[in-house]
């Protein structure tokens, strides 16, 4: 990807959770292409395998809805793993609930995929993480850590609290020199969100004029996987196109007036 070294992964070890797609996919490869052994990640096992054939990953699968898959899952990458130089907490999923509309259930997923799984997975593979003597764990969180949008208040909370994991754990891993950042897209164009990114107006509220691809989320995952951000610990990094800082939307009318218009509108 580039021929600096500082961005280079060479010979070091990766894993990315929710990588048989979108952002994860774009992440895995761009390891791949700076020189990582990677890992990737999946809920179907065939696909995740043929995947991993086809690009030349190695492949792990689990629901991590499901504790004791996790758990298999993170035991197995015990075993197998000499060392973890690079973990990527990218695995997550929203639905569009309102607070009356949501059960127990739903708000169980949610959590557990998108914070209880991260924060987990970093406790399981500690010990080759801690092999690594200059590991890098970025947890790949949204915009919405720090802004509310009305009707997916689970899913706000929980990458607020896998936000807010990342601060702690970056004090409590530094020890062993593990660094821990958040990655924060913005709109980005993923099977999760193409038909909202499609029949909304982002061109009009984005700064930089356009929907993110996947490919612009890679460039600054491999920069906080590499040595590049070595100094960086307890960040957060945002990709979004200035989407977060044009919030509220607003635009000046022909007599001059202010022309807000509603960040959460029905």
């Amino acid at each position: 990807m580039t021929d600096d070294s500082r961005f280079s992964v060479a010979n070091r070890t990766a894993l990315v959770t929710g990588s048989t797609r979108g952002i994860g996919l774009a992440i895995a490869l761009a390891l791949r292409d700076a020189g990582a052994d990677v890992t990737i990640h999946g809920t179907r096992e065939q696909n995740t395998r043929e995947l991993a054939r086809k690009y030349g990953f190695k492949a792990v699968c689990a629901n991590l809805k499901n504790e004791a898959e996790r758990r298999a899952m993170a035991q197995s990458l015990c075993q197998s793993l000499p060392k973890l130089d690079i973990l990527f907490n990218n695995a997550g999923f929203e639905t569009y609930l309102r607070i009356d509309q949501a059960d127990e259930a739903y708000l169980d997923d949610i959590y557990n995929v998108n914070a209880r799984s991260p924060y987990l997975l970093v406790r399981d593979l500690l010990e080759p993480l801690r092999r690594s003597g200059d590991a890098s764990i970025v947890n790949v969180t949204s915009i919405h850590q720090d802004i509310a949008i009305s009707g997916n208040s689970s899913y706000c909370m929980a990458k607020a609290s896998l936000a807010m994991f990342t601060k702690v754990a970056s004090l409590e891993l530094a020890k062993w020199n593990i660094r821990v950042n958040n990655l924060v897209p913005g709109a980005i164009e993923t099977d999760m969100n193409r038909e909202t990114t499609h029949s909304m107006p982002f061109s009009r509220w984005i700064p930089l004029g356009r929907t993110g691809k996947v490919e612009d989320v890679a460039g600054p995952a491999l920069f906080l996987a590499s040595p590049a951000s070595r100094y960086m610990t307890g960040a957060s990094l945002v990709v979004d196109g200035g989407y977060s800082q044009n919030l509220p939307r607003y635009a000046i009318g022909e007599g001059g007036q202010c022309l807000i218009e509603a960040v959460n509108a029905e």
